[in-house]
């Protein structure tokens, strides 16, 4: 659960929750905790958010 994961990597809960629904991009030193704590490489999460953030911002300049 959520709130298991944001329990063990110290990570904020609701900081958490607004990442998971979009609301908020994932913190680098948050996307260390979970890479660590599912045993990731640490740069795993913050690929994924990198890669999240580019495809946005490719949809929006191509929507202009």
């Amino acid at each position: 659960t959520i709130y298991r994961v944001a329990k063990d990597t110290g990570i904020d809960k609701k900081a958490m929750t607004r990442v998971l629904c979009g609301r908020q991009s994932l913190l680098v030193k948050d996307a260390v905790l979970l890479a660590r704590y599912f045993g990731e490489a640490d740069d795993f999460f913050a690929g994924l958010q990198l890669r999240h953030d580019l495809r946005r911002e490719q949809e929006r300049l191509t929507s202009r």
